[in-house]
């Protein structure tokens, strides 16, 4: 159902969770609730709106990512362009995703001047890094695939592009980028490092952003940028973290999303941030709290289930997922 503000529910991402509750009676707590497993990687705009009772959008999620890392809607047709590495195997290609951990920002930021030298000199494209993500602007909209590289991670993604009868451009783009990527010297310098060439971009997400308007959603807190682009094209609050549920449950008695970071060398969930959730479910702080886990759990909790007191414990949370 979507977000009433006649009731008080706090939709909480959070970093992973299965096998890290030491503390026992957070895990009976968790084991009372409503347990649903997700795909991993998660979908996190897309479930987040599911909790919310939103749906989701289809086109122009590069240009909303971009507007929730500027703070302003973008004029033109935007697709977001991930470095990977396509590893040829037999007859097919395997995409990995390479993230801040595995390429540096001068890294990227060479190659993308490569390519807007190469390949952006007549005006009709632009390819922008903005910290560790990456776009393409285009005079002429492209077809491009939906999904995101992330959620195709170690998998041949040949099933998620677009056919090529209706995305020749895209595809023959691709096909630029990589000739030009295959020559620069930094992928010469990372395989005399032994690491992984980014001799791809994965081209996602195209379109214009939407326009804005004004839809009832509950506060966001956090920095995750496609979240925070959606919530600025419905006019929602968009705020940075706090530092912990604690002062999010403070801030907006009539419920919220949170988007927790992950600790720097920490990557499991914070303890305190789930007891402070319990907490305010049991003293009718919050009608309903949906946990959404980076390692695939979606628990939906209320303040009646503190009476399945025969629900102890349930496999999902205490053993990593195969």
């Amino acid at each position: 159902m979507p977000f009433s503000q006649d009731s008080s529910d706090a939709v909480v991402l959070v970093p992973p969770l299965r096998g890290q509750l030491a503390d026992r009676s957070l895990l009976r707590w968790l084991s009372q609730g409503l347990l649903e497993e997700l795909p991993v990687p998660v979908d996190t705009l897309a479930q987040v709106l599911r909790a919310v009772g939103r749906d989701c959008p289809r086109d122009g999620l590069a240009a909303l990512r971009l507007w929730g890392q500027t703070g302003e809607r973008p004029a033109a047709w935007i697709a977001a362009a991930e470095a990977v590495y396509m590893e040829p195997r037999l007859d097919r290609l395997f995409l990995h995703v390479l993230g801040s951990d595995d390429v540096t920002g001068p890294e990227l930021r060479g190659l993308f001047d490569a390519l807007q030298e190469t390949l952006g000199g007549d005006g009709a494209l632009g390819f922008v890094r903005l910290g560790g993500c990456g776009y393409i602007r285009s005079a002429r909209p492209m077809v491009t695939p939906a999904k995101p590289a992330v959620l195709l991670d170690g998998q041949n993604p040949d099933g998620a592009l677009p056919p090529a009868a209706t995305a020749a451009e895209t595809l023959k783009l691709i096909s630029e980028i990589e000739m030009t990527l295959h020559g620069q010297p930094v992928n010469a310098e990372r395989a005399a490092r032994g690491q992984p060439p980014v001799n791809s971009l994965w081209i996602w997400g195209g379109g214009q952003a939407p326009e804005l308007r004004a839809i009832t959603v509950p506060p966001l807190f956090g920095g995750e940028p496609l979240l925070r682009g959606y919530w600025a094209s419905v006019s929602g609050s968009v705020r940075d973290w706090p530092g912990d549920i604690g002062a999010c449950l403070d801030a907006t008695p009539g419920g919220f999303v949170a988007a927790v970071p992950s600790q720097a060398g920490a990557g499991a969930v914070d303890h305190g941030d789930l007891a402070a959730l319990r907490d305010a479910l049991r003293s009718g702080r919050l009608d309903r709290a949906i946990l959404i886990t980076a390692d695939g759990i979606r628990a939906t909790l209320r303040r009646a289930d503190r009476l399945r007191i025969w629900r102890r414990g349930a496999a999902v949370l205490e053993a990593p997922a195969a």
